[in-house]
């Protein structure tokens, strides 16, 4: 029994070669969320080599009992729990530095292996180049990268104009520029320039209202004075079970036929409203012109007809060959050169129509 022991653990150590040394780039946004897949399954070369190990990583390691003679496992020790925690095969790379994992076999045979455990191969990056703030306004720059077992020093090049503690959040405390880096324990770093202007004096909406169809999305859009800035704007509505709206994003979802009123509020205090008024979701579309001829560099508006008692915010104009003619959003078609095409025009939940053009010189 002792020599199958032996050679199972021979061929165990001698067909499995180290896995999970090396780690794709992860790449973490600041202002986005991103996860990344950190256990590994872990095998083990039988020369002298040292297996390496990130910070951060676990490892699974691959019993005898898994891979060859069922019911025949081995125990897993370390003479450092602060570097590398066990748990059964499970192994999880706690810190950076040098251990020592012995495996002993069911005969007793004790095999040690060197572990050196690095900072993972991350890098830090930021959604967007710059951020520009109210004053008084906070923001938390958020990051994954300590899941992935990376810690992320944050610092701000101009603290009167800026402030950011550990966590990542930042405080708006004056007028100006600020640099934000993010560094890590690898040396990665990655920097923001944040511009803080003055806090906004009054905020409006686009438009004073809108007509939506049942079903429909639409984001409503703010301004605030000029000089000023706001990053963090709160939406809310007045009937959620007609239109419901995204607190941060001003992602408007019509539900039914009603009205409803949207506030935003600015972070200090400042607030506009829009009226939504809340149609049925149309059950066909037509044009004013189904055909039309145009000369070559002329233009014509493309008209919309929904029936009675309903809407569509959001009507998209396709060309068929953009090389021939151009539609903006608001169908204007425009001859480019000669040629036939055709646009299709759709409402948002998916009614369509087409107008035949033919270009002319």
């Amino acid at each position: 029994m002792k020599t199958g022991i032996k050679r199972a653990a021979s061929i165990l150590l001698a067909c499995l070669a180290l896995s999970g040394t090396s780690a794709a780039s992860l790449s973490v946004s600041a202002l986005d969320s991103v996860t990344e897949k950190t256990t590994q399954e872990l095998s083990l070369s039988s020369d002298g080599s040292t297996i390496t190990l990130q910070k951060g990583r676990t490892y699974i390691f691959p019993t005898i009992t898994s891979r060859l003679i069922p019911g025949l496992s081995c125990r897993i020790t370390t003479d450092s729990s602060r570097l590398l925690s066990l748990d059964g095969n499970t192994l999880t790379a706690k810190g950076v530095g040098k251990c020592t994992l012995t495996i002993i076999l069911p005969s007793g045979k004790k095999i040690k292996k060197d572990i050196n455990i690095i900072p993972p191969e991350v890098s830090v990056r930021f959604k967007t180049p710059t951020l520009t703030l109210g004053k008084g306004e906070t923001a938390k720059l958020k990051s994954l990268l300590t899941s992935a077992g990376s810690n992320v020093k944050w610092t701000s090049s101009n603290k009167k104009v800026l402030s950011i503690d550990d966590q990542g959040k930042i405080k708006a405390t004056g007028t100006g520029t600020s640099v934000v880096t993010a560094s890590l324990e690898n040396g990665k770093t990655a920097s923001l320039k944040v511009t803080v202007k003055a806090a906004p004096k009054s905020i409006a909406f686009e438009k004073g209202s809108i007509t939506v169809g049942a079903g429909e999305k639409a984001t409503l859009n703010c301004s605030v004075n000029t000089g000023s800035a706001a990053y963090n704007i709160t939406y809310t509505s007045s009937d959620p079970k007609t239109a419901e709206i995204n607190k941060n994003s001003g992602l408007l979802t019509a539900h039914k036929t009603g009205k409803v009123v949207v506030t935003a509020k600015t972070a200090n205090g400042k607030t506009t409203k829009c009226t939504v008024f809340v149609n049925k979701a149309p059950s066909s579309i037509s044009l004013d012109k189904t055909s039309i001829v145009l000369k070559k560099g002329e233009s014509t508006v493309l008209k919309v007809k929904l029936p009675d008692g309903s809407s569509s915010c959001g009507i998209t104009f396709t060309p068929s060959n953009d090389k021939i003619i151009k539609v903006d959003s608001n169908g204007v078609v425009k001859a480019l050169k000669t040629g036939t095409a055709y646009v299709l025009v759709k409402t948002y939940n998916g009614k369509t129509v087409y107008c035949n053009v033919k270009v002319v010189k």
